[in-house]
């Protein structure tokens, strides 16, 4: 029994605007679970730029968790003397996995929209709650340049 909320080619392509010849093959190789990424689906731009990836791709709440997360994992880590080499650690999985988390956050707004609209408006609600935002990216450059900033030097003053 199929779902009848499920994402339809034409939804997901309405959905994503930007740079669906990049994710659609991708998330086709996927398994249904998500976890076995197929080889060659390394996302770059998820692995270097993190949180602005995910800013740039609406996916806010995700951001907002992995900023926190990094500063308290940071944070419990230093602690314990855990060199900071985990960031590395934390890209390469970005890399490996940042596809399949889009998909996922995709497939459920997407679910969202249909399950709390009429048909009339899913169109306009998938360009309007998807595609990408740059200007939703510059204040998370700010935040995190500042959160950087005050968490490297300040922090960097007062355990001295």
């Amino acid at each position: 029994m199929s779902d009848p909320h499920a994402p339809t080619r034409d939804e997901l392509q309405a959905f994503i605007q930007a740079k669906t010849y990049y994710y659609l093959p991708r998330w086709d190789a996927l398994d249904s679970s998500l976890r076995r990424v197929p080889p060659g689906s390394f996302n770059w731009s998820a692995c270097f730029l993190l949180q602005l990836w995910m800013a740039y791709r609406k996916m806010y709440l995700y951001a907002v968790i992995c900023v926190v997360s990094f500063f308290v994992l940071n944070s419990i880590l230093l602690s314990f003397g855990v060199p900071r080499f985990y960031g590395l650690f934390l890209m390469w999985c970005f890399g490996r996995y940042g596809s399949s988390l889009y998909k996922r956050h995709v497939e459920a707004t997407i679910r969202r929209i249909k399950t709390t609209m009429p048909a009339e408006y899913w169109t306009q609600a998938f360009k309007d709650k998807g595609g990408t935002s740059c200007w939703a990216v510059i204040p998370f450059i700010l935040w995190v340049g500042f959160t950087y900033w005050l968490y490297f030097w300040g922090m960097g003053q007062s355990v001295n």
